[in-house]
């Protein structure tokens, strides 16, 4: 789209208003949208893209929901766009991330500068009224129409991701790397306890019902509501069956956040719907999985952890390669069991905020030390608790500056075998970390490059951004 031309509107009438806007704040919106991979244009966008599946066969998508952004980018409309294009300074009341980019992308700085400001508030209160039954997109049959005919027509799409907001609070800034193929949707339910169900089996009955099988599927920030049997009344084991079983890798972030605090139910809610057993069906349909990542996310000394095997059984993956487990409650004998089970084909390992309900982590340290034959990378992270103890893994940068001695040596000898490291409080202390720009060429166990995991043999997929993933998964 160039500056100073305006493109010719498309024959759908619904998307005459986007285009009326002055060229220069179309450019600088489309450009922010490019930028912070958010498209704000629900029903649009998604009628727009559907036929741009049909005509391009893509086998990637950059589509994102936010419809509770509009209120805020007219907000910000407000504020003189001069004091964000000249200093990068945050402007007051808005988080860095809402406005970031816009020193960026405003190429055509003197139009923006100068422009009237009541202008640009008309401007973009035309570019809202595009979309304006937004409190029923989500529940919209129009979007699974949409949908299907967009998953119809792109039968090269295989990598698929579903990251969810948190609400007008909320952030989605996906690693360029991790969520290539991204589809976004919007936040929209009433209650957190709802959150993005109702998206959720948007895509996963769209998918069905144009007979798409993805190999590649992650979904961010979802309700712990969507392992249910049945959706709008309607059975859903035949769409998960669909979803789950020609998957290769398949990532998933059941969260609880927001105003959980406040929800007498929440504790109740959660372990109702991991009671079920339900995610250990859905996985038991995936026989192809190369690599399983979970995180069961429930606020920290609330909630008890969801139990590991309610989520995992007595299933056995004969292909997996890499196993993420994060905020989980599990006994030492389930734990060692699932991990065992693979043994012969697991390459990488992500243990994170788990709990042993019995037992210890120094006797399960025991019991799997150089056992995984096949394994290439360990990396332990977040609090491992059990009964008697409490083993801090975590560094809140994630490995972004300093090397932790304890913690290698304790992945390394889970790696290797050999012999038990001291796990104690004081033999961490006693170790002086370095920084990892000190030793580019030190890659111990739990910093191992994705090359060297082993995900090129045995004909397991490449599990892209795995690292990047770790960080919100």
């Amino acid at each position: 789209m160039g500056r100073n031309t305006s493109p010719a509107p498309p024959e759908d009438t619904q998307a005459a208003p986007v285009f009326n806007l002055p060229p220069e704040l179309v450019h600088a919106i489309f450009e922010r949208l490019k930028q912070a991979d958010v498209l704000l244009q629900a029903r649009l966008a998604c009628r727009l893209f559907a036929q741009i599946g049909l005509d391009h066969m893509l086998n990637t998508v950059s589509i994102v929901y936010k419809r509770d952004q509009f209120e805020r980018l007219g907000k910000i409309a407000g504020h003189p766009m001069a004091k964000g294009v000249h200093t990068r300074n945050i402007l007051d009341g808005y988080s860095t991330w809402e406005i970031l980019n816009i020193p960026a992308i405003a190429t055509n700085r003197g139009s923006l500068r100068h422009a009237d400001q009541e202008q640009l508030r008309q401007a973009y209160s035309a570019y809202v009224a595009t979309v304006r039954d937004q409190d029923n997109t989500a529940n919209s049959e129009e979007d699974l129409s949409y949908l299907t005919t967009f998953f119809t027509g792109c039968d090269k799409l295989d990598n698929f991701t579903l990251a969810l907001c948190e609400g007008v609070n909320g952030l989605i800034v996906p690693n360029p790397k991790a969520f290539q193929d991204t589809i976004v949707l919007p936040f929209g339910d009433f209650t957190v306890l709802d959150q993005e169900v109702d998206q959720f089996w948007t895509v996963a009955k769209a998918l069905w019902k144009s007979g798409r099988a993805v190999k590649h599927f992650t979904a961010a920030h979802v309700s712990h509501r969507i392992l249910s049997p049945a959706w709008r009344d309607e059975p859903t084991d035949n769409i998960i069956e669909h979803l789950m079983s020609g998957l290769r890798e398949f990532r998933i972030e059941l969260t609880c956040r927001g105003d959980v605090d406040h929800h007498p139910e929440a504790e109740v809610d959660i372990q109702l719907h991991h009671g079920q057993g339900l995610l250990a069906q859905w996985l038991s349909s995936g026989q192809e999985l190369r690599v399983i990542k979970i995180r069961k996310y429930a606020p920290k000394h609330q909630y008890p952890a969801p139990d590991l095997q309610n989520a995992f059984g007595i299933e056995t993956w004969p292909k997996l390669r890499e196993l993420g487990l994060s905020d989980f409650s599990a006994t030492e004998d389930d734990l060692v069991d699932l991990l065992l089970r693979h043994a012969k084909y697991l390459r990488r390992l992500s243990l994170s905020d788990i709990e042993l309900l019995e037992g210890s982590w120094e006797s399960t340290f025991r019991r799997i030390a150089g056992q995984l034959t096949k394994l290439k990378k360990v990396r332990l992270r977040g609090l491992l608790r059990d009964p008697e103890d409490d083993l801090a893994m975590d560094d809140m940068d994630y490995d972004g500056t300093r090397i932790d001695e304890w913690r290698d040596d304790i992945e390394g000898y889970l790696l290797y075998g050999g012999e038990m490291p001291d796990l104690s409080e004081t033999a961490r202390m006693g170790l002086d970390d370095s920084l990892i720009e000190d030793a580019p060429d030190d890659k111990k166990p739990g910093r191992m490059d994705d090359e060297a995991a082993g995900h090129a043999t045995d004909g397991s997929a490449i599990s892209y951004g795995s690292d990047a993933l770790d960080r919100k998964i």
